[in-house]
């Protein structure tokens, strides 16, 4: 543009209209890249045209060239990462790789919240519970 960083962003600041402009245009760019991500994740069919032939017709001066063409629908496959980037993004809380949980209170309080996050006893040590002895034989039994 031929001016510095520097004035450009004070144009910024003082010319609301620019700033509005150019949010504008990213809005727009914006659109366009979310629209293709959405068709690469969803699949998509495309109507293209296939020059089948060439051939000429006529002779002489009244000689031209003809192109045959066909008219051919391209089925494009949706594409998995495209679909894992789409619901990590717009799906966030259910799709996210990583979960946030907050514990607060005693680690008592803490193994329960776990509990039921999990749906399973925690990992990690354990008060280990005393095992009961095994019984004794019945005295008539002989070894």
């Amino acid at each position: 543009m031929g001016v510095s960083h520097q004035t450009f962003y004070r144009w910024l600041g003082e010319h609301g209209e620019l700033s509005d402009t150019l949010k504008k245009g990213r809005e727009i760019v914006n659109d366009r890249v979310e629209d293709a991500l959405y068709r690469k994740a969803t699949g998509q069919t495309e109507a293209t045209e296939e020059h089948v032939h060439i051939r000429t017709e006529g002779e002489g001066e009244n000689a031209r060239t003809v192109k045959d063409v066909k008219k051919v629908k391209k089925l494009t496959a949706p594409d998995t990462i495209s679909m894992i980037f789409w619901l990590k993004n717009k799906r966030a809380e259910d799709w996210r790789d990583r979960k946030e949980v907050v514990f607060s209170g005693d680690i008592e309080d803490a193994n329960k919240q776990l509990e039921s996050v999990f749906d399973q006893k925690p990992i990690g040590p354990q008060e280990e519970k005393p095992q009961e002895p095994p019984p004794e034989p019945p005295a008539d039994v002989q070894s």
